[in-house]
């Protein structure tokens, strides 16, 4: 799996995020992701997270969201560079200081039914 963090504040702990913002950047997220990998979910993060900074700021953000896609390691190293040009366009459009790029390996799949098969 790979995910891309997109932050509810900006710089600061006042400094909230538009929702046009955010969904601006969680369609351009999604639909890269669709164009790298074939899809890609947003998933809500209740409560959450947490970032520190560099200096030394430390941020409780309540509304960060995942924009997650299922891919294979090899096709992740593969498009490893463009989803790093994603970060750096997520992180520019909404003025972050850093970007969280997430890619775990994951016993995940997707299951393709065709229309008529199994079906009496």
């Amino acid at each position: 799996l790979v995910a891309i963090v997109i932050p509810g504040l900006g710089r600061t702990a006042k400094e909230r995020l538009t929702k046009a913002q955010r969904n601006a950047v969680i369609q351009t997220a999604l639909k890269r992701f669709e164009e790298l990998f074939g899809g890609a979910t947003p998933m809500r993060i209740p409560p959450g997270g947490i970032v520190r900074l560099l200096d030394g700021t430390v941020l409780v953000d309540p509304n960060q969201t995942l924009v997650v896609s299922g891919t294979t390691r090899r096709e992740f190293l593969r498009r490893r560079k463009e989803v790093e040009r994603l970060a750096l366009r997520v992180g520019e459009m909404l003025n972050q200081e850093s970007v969280a790029v997430l890619a775990f390996a994951s016993d995940s799949f997707l299951l393709i039914r065709e229309p008529g098969k199994g079906e009496k």
